[in-house]
């Protein structure tokens, strides 16, 4: 029989980028060689639309402690340089030097809520029982000393050759086939461990129940009760039960490493199990069950114990080349340092994951949370950093990554790599920089003094009604997105403006979704309910239509400037809703760039656009309208002047308008780069923190002609 595993893509990991950098988005480049359409739209039209359906992002504020830990590293002689190899017990002394200058550098330990800790570990197989009492006792020695928190990082499975006992029973290592192929070392992109270990043989799970319960758990346990003694039980942070738990891949030949575990379950090359990727993650949390349960028998609390997992993300994988049928679940459970998410829910400890910041990791965290009803998790491991680098390239400052888990639930976040490769590298290393900046040092005092982390506002929705005509005069709105894939919510109203007294509807409108970068176009689209997945989506996402001639369709889009076209069915016309949702609540990737061109006639019928900012701290936004130039690009019966109004919702005051934008703030327009082409144009940057806003777009003196109007999320 065909080996189930034969088709698998191995090698297809590495071309896996979740660090994809995007370009900067170019002004007006998307509504280029798109032909005339008017517009007629209303303001009190799309900030109602905006204010019944706009996404919310969902926050939380933990009542218990929140500890941010810095990964300080045993298992070589000095925790500065990195291990490659057996496990060995690094000095006491040399520990609690790193600790010292992390407390020195960053000069508060917190209190109250919010603590400072560090986190020693690995403690692996390789250690011996007395060397990992050892490495516990004097953890808690430095925290009672230095007055930081302390936590502990458990290998549950990685390095293990001191441990002949173990290793050298060939039922205690995993195969590479149903042929019982040893594996010969476990595939990692840092480090060069042994053979993959047996989850689940016998000799191995007794071992791991013996070892959680009776050695480290006791240790703790011991400890803990030291600490309750003199009255600073918060001195500890918490243990990280396993390191990245997964099965993996063998190092020398790529193939899965976990044909053992599965021969344990009765499978073999005659009856493979039906779901290789179920299989796999059932063996994974299984294994993980293991250490969490020792720990709780030796009386560790729950909630002071995390799991550890990494996963490739969903939005990652919709956007890289893999063999049709190759699914995420195969990929997320067979390929190396990953496992599906859902492996680090078990009973005895809290959900713990790594957390460089790849795009959808944090909405995916925060999916998995929703639907196994917790909220308390760890960041095990992690920094501002999309790996391997370089510096900068997440798009975050340190205050908003740490804003994304301390505002999310999380209770401990757990920064990797303080110090390490020693001095010398301090300028030059991608994790030094990011975790020791002068940036992420201002955002761990601001968080030890209590004062709420924030997160940037950012744009999460346009809507603009304009009317469908025919031919080529039909409605087009664009967006840029930039940092990586994004999952969007693209609608085009019609029947259903009825209810809202909107005169003229289009009936039965239409949508297509065009790249700017080669005019592809992606998808033609009718009605929601002809994808039922699609459909159903929609509806769990509270954007389902009101009406079934209505379009709508949910899309993961890489970094790109889009457009988005509205019709009528067989010719059709009347007044649509152009709108694109953001679904996504994590801070990269985003949407950075919303325009659309219309038509700009007298009274009612001007320009006007609605957009909806996320919640967050307040931001700069630059709002702009551009006529004159538009001529240069084709356009004909440009708007001669401009003028452009900011409003917070239907009725209210203007926050700001503008005619000639070298009038006003000529300078700061400037240096955004996005300074209008023609000094008669229109432009406007404004300070908005969360809520919905309109623009509205006339000519000067009663003119009248085709404008774009556009908002840029800024720096």
């Amino acid at each position: 029989m065909t080996d189930p595993f034969s088709d698998l893509p191995m090698s297809c990991l590495p071309s896996i980028d979740p660090s994809r950098d995007s370009s900067k988005p170019q002004p007006g480049s998307f509504l280029r060689r798109f032909a005339l359409r008017r517009t007629r739209a209303l303001a009190r039209v799309a900030v109602l639309a905006l204010a019944l359906i706009a996404p919310t992002v969902r926050g939380q504020t933990p009542t218990e402690p929140q500890y941010l830990s810095f990964q300080v590293f045993q298992g070589g002689p000095d925790p500065f340089i990195p291990f490659d190899g057996a496990l060995v017990y690094t000095p006491k002394a040399k520990i609690a030097a790193v600790v010292r200058d992390i407390v020195a550098t960053i000069g508060t330990r917190g209190g109250g809520r919010t603590r400072l800790a560090f986190n020693v570990g690995p403690i692996g197989f390789d250690h011996t029982d007395a060397e990992a009492r050892q490495i516990i006792a004097d953890g808690f020695d430095i925290a009672l000393a230095e007055d930081v928190a302390v936590g502990f990082h458990l290998d549950d499975a990685m390095f293990w050759s001191r441990r002949t006992d173990l290793i050298g029973d060939p039922a205690n290592v995993e195969w590479t086939d149903f042929a019982g192929t040893p594996s010969t070392g476990l595939r990692l992109d840092w480090a060069h461990p042994p053979a993959r270990m047996c989850f689940n043989a016998p000799r191995i799970r007794a071992e791991v129940i013996r070892r959680a319960r009776d050695v480290i758990g006791a240790e703790l346990a011991a400890q803990l009760a030291r600490l309750r003694a003199l009255g600073r039980e918060h001195l500890f942070a918490g243990v990280i039960a396993g390191w990245e738990s997964h099965l993996g891949q063998d190092a020398a030949t790529q193939s899965f490493a976990g044909f053992h575990a599965l021969a344990n379950r009765g499978y073999g090359s005659g009856n493979p199990p039906v779901d290789v990727a179920a299989e796999a993650a059932s063996i994974v949390a299984e294994f993980i069950g293991l250490w969490t349960s020792g720990l709780a028998q030796a009386g560790i609390e729950p909630a002071r114990t995390y799991t550890h997992v990494a996963f490739l993300s969903r939005a990652t994988f919709a956007t890289q080349p893999v063999p049709p049928g190759t699914t995420y679940e195969l990929l997320v459970n067979l390929l190396p340092s990953t496992q599906q998410p859902s492996v680090a829910f078990v009973a005895g400890a809290r959900p713990g994951f790594s957390t460089y910041p790849a795009p959808g990791v944090f909405d995916q965290i925060q999916e998995e949370l929703a639907r196994f009803g917790q909220t308390a998790w760890a960041s095990c491991e992690g920094t501002n950093l999309r790996l391997p680098g370089p510096a900068g390239n997440s798009g975050l400052t340190m205050e908003a990554y740490l804003a994304r888990c301390f505002r999310r639930g999380a209770t401990l976040v757990n920064l990797y790599s303080w110090g390490i490769g020693g001095p010398g590298v301090r300028e030059t290393d991608p994790f030094r920089l990011v975790t020791e900046g002068p940036a992420a040092l201002a955002a761990y005092r601001k968080f030890l003094r209590g004062e709420a982390l924030e997160e940037p506002a950012r744009l999460i929705n346009v809507s603009t009604r304009l009317r469908a005509g025919a031919g080529d005069e039909v409605p087009i709105a664009g967006f840029a997105l930039r940092d990586g894939p994004k999952r969007v919510a693209l609608r085009v109203l019609g029947p259903s403006l009825a209810g809202v007294q909107v005169p003229d509807v289009l009936a039965n409108p239409t949508l297509e979704l065009v790249r700017a970068s080669d005019q592809a176009t992606l998808l033609r689209h009718d009605d929601w309910r002809e994808d039922p997945s699609t459909a159903d989506a929609l509806i769990a996402a509270r954007l389902a239509p009101d009406s079934a001639l209505e379009s709508a369709t949910l899309q993961t889009l890489l970094p790109g400037n889009y457009t988005v076209i509205a019709r009528g069915l067989a010719g059709g016309t009347g007044n649509c809703l152009v709108e694109i949702y953001d679904l996504e609540t994590g801070l990269t990737p985003r949407l950075t760039n919303l325009s659309t061109r219309g038509a700009v006639g007298l009274g009612d019928h001007a320009m006007i656009a609605g957009f909806v900012v996320g919640s967050g701290a307040p931001r700069r936004f630059l709002v702009r309208s551009l006529g004159p130039s538009l001529t240069a690009l084709g356009v004909p019966h440009a708007l001669a002047d401009p003028r452009l109004e900011v409003l917070p919702g239907a009725g209210a005051a203007a926050l700001g308008a503008n005619d000639d934008w070298p009038s006003a703030q000529a300078a700061e327009i400037s240096a955004t780069g996005f300074a209008p082409p023609d000094p008669r144009e229109a432009a406007l940057i404004l300070t908005l923190g969360p809520g919905s806003y309109s623009v509205i777009v006339r000519g000067a003196a009663g003119a009248v002609g085709n404008a774009i109007v556009e908002v840029y999320e800024l720096p």
